[in-house]
Parts: C-alpha cells; structure tokens; sequence
C-alpha cells in the first residue's frame, strides 16, 4: 500500500481527523477562529514566508512551526519552534505540551498576536516599504552617476560590456526632478527648410511651442541623425535669434516615462524608427504624430511614382503608435 493510501485509511478511520484540502478563503478564515493552535511544517523551503503561518498569528493561535527558510527567523518567543530536521515524537512532544498547559498558549498567543501588529500588519509594512524606496531612491550612495565607479570595484570574469550598452542602460534610469517634456521632432526643417506649406506650419506651430509651452511642459526641438535622435539646439538657436556665441551641444535625447514625443514634421525616414518608437511607448513615452492629409493615398496619380508609396508606409508606421492628430 501507498504511503498516501495508508494515510487516507487511517484518517477515514478517525472520528477526530480531516482533510478539507483546498479550502475558500472564508472557511479557511472559520477554521482560524474556531482552532486552539496550529501547526505549520515545511522542508525544501526557497525563501517564502509562509502566510499560513501569519494568519494563525495575526488570529492569536499558539504555533507550531519547525525552523526552515523563514519561519527560522520568527522569535522564539511568539511560535512553539522545532529543529527543522524534527521527528515524529518531537512534533507529539509539542502537541502534548500546548494541549494540556493553558498558561503556555497563552503566552504564544499574546507574543504572536503583539508581532504581527508591530511588524506585519499591512499598514505597517506599506509604511517599511515606503521609507525603504525613498531612502534607496534619494540616499547618496545609490545615485545613478556613480553605478560605474561601483561597477568597476567588482571583480568580474565576465566579458567587457561595451561601454555604448552601459550608457544605454543607464540612461533608462530617469533622473531626480525630470521635468515633463514635449519633444518635438522637426528632422526634415532642421536639415533644410524647402519653405513648403507644411514647413511653413511647422515653423509656426513650433514658435508657438517654443515662446508659449504647454503648463508644466519643457518643450525640447529633436531630430534623427545618425541613427539616433538628437537635441536640434543649434537649428532651435538661430530659430530664436539667439546671439551666435551662444554654443549648445547637440546631445543624444535620453526617454522617460514623463515624456511626450510629438512627430511635427512630415519625415519619412521616420519608418526606418518604428521598432525604436515602439519601445520607447512600451517604456512609458507618448509618441504622437501630426498628420497633414491624405492626398498621396487618395490622389496618388498626381504625384511622383514613388510618392504615395513612402507616404503610405509612413502612415502605416505613426499608425502603430499612441496616437495621430
């Protein structure tokens, strides 16, 4: 006969054991107020706190646990603690001695019911993770800028991590205070101005953008170059008249979850993007594109042959993003 089999007989032949298996959380609630103690056993353990055991507590019942993974580390003095390498007339020895000394139960009960409330309750807990994430997020020593000098005090068999994917990485992490932005990508006006009728638009929408912003928004001029997007601060310069002294580097734009990026110019190179786009919105950023019309797809016959075939690709592309206006 089974292991399990045998046990299922023997149960099936007391009037005093059950097993309820899988139970709602409501009886198994009724279970813990009707119980006068518990017993919680664990072997193989990877870690988990057991919960089984922090509703008998947070309930006031005497518990007996042995001493693996987590419930190792619960005080002696709230649990009725086994080796965790525990025998059978260990566990009986346990029993025996809860059932028949009220004055023992009680003391468990107490104990364990005094640290759930002063250290798992759910408001306490919220409380220890909150002031855990400020102080992680605003201490010295976990500042972004200096994850490389740390980086470089460990000592590594591994390959050499190209220095271009470490900054990518670590721009993915937002700085203190960043401010929402409206990034707005002007890449054909910024390389030529053809002075078309879209171009002209652009030229306006973007001085409106620039002297009068949106309440709460930094508004940033991009553009594609080499692959990459980049602050237009030199266009964005001489569009402002600034004096000509005045020299702005032209730095790779970093995205955030704050931020909205706003396709105001009609560039086509633009569906060479759309994977990175995309990622860029899984991430958090809002990626808007403005749409001028339609004609090349519906009159396509008016313009150059392979017009309406960029254009229609491109509409396919702002098509799979957050949004066009």
């Amino acid at each position: 006969m089974k292991r399990g089999e045998k046990i299922n007989k023997q149960v099936d032949a007391s009037a005093t054991i059950s097993i309820t298996g899988w139970t709602s959380f409501e009886q198994f609630f009724d279970y813990l107020s009707a119980a006068d103690l518990a017993v919680q056993l664990r072997t193989n353990s990877r870690g988990e706190v057991s919960g089984a055991v922090m509703h008998a507590m947070s309930y006031g019942l005497p518990t007996i646990v042995n001493a693996n993974g987590s419930m190792g580390d619960i005080p002696d003095h709230a649990v009725y603690k086994l080796n965790d390498d525990f025998n059978t007339d260990d566990l009986v020895k346990a029993l025996d001695t809860l059932s028949s000394n009220n004055a023992l139960r009680s003391k468990f009960s107490k104990a364990s019911s005094e640290l759930i409330k002063q250290h798992h309750s759910p408001a306490q807990c919220a409380k220890q993770y909150f002031e855990s994430t400020e102080r992680f997020y605003n201490g010295k020593e976990f500042v972004i800028d200096n994850l490389p000098k740390k980086l470089l005090g460990i000592e590594s068999k591994l390959e050499p991590i190209p220095f271009s994917d470490l900054a990518r990485s670590l721009a993915q992490f937002k700085p203190n205070y960043q401010s929402q932005r409206l990034l707005v990508d002007i890449s054909v006006l910024a390389q030529h101005d053809a002075k078309s009728g879209i171009q002209r638009v652009v030229r306006g929408v973007l001085k409106e953008l620039l002297l009068n912003p949106p309440q709460g928004y930094r508004v940033e001029p991009i553009r594609l170059k080499n692959d990459s997007y980049y602050y237009a601060r030199e266009y964005t310069s001489k569009f402002l008249e600034c004096p000509e002294n005045i020299l702005l580097s032209e730095e790779i734009v970093d995205f955030y979850n704050t931020d909205t990026f706003l396709g105001l110019d009609l560039s086509f190179d633009t569906s060479t993007k759309l994977e990175f786009l995309k990622e860029i919105s899984r991430n958090g950023t809002a990626v808007y594109f403005v749409l001028y019309d339609l004609l090349p797809v519906l009159m396509p016959e008016v313009f150059p042959d392979n017009i309406p075939d960029v254009y229609y690709n491109w509409l396919n592309t702002i098509a799979e993003l957050d949004g066009i206006i």
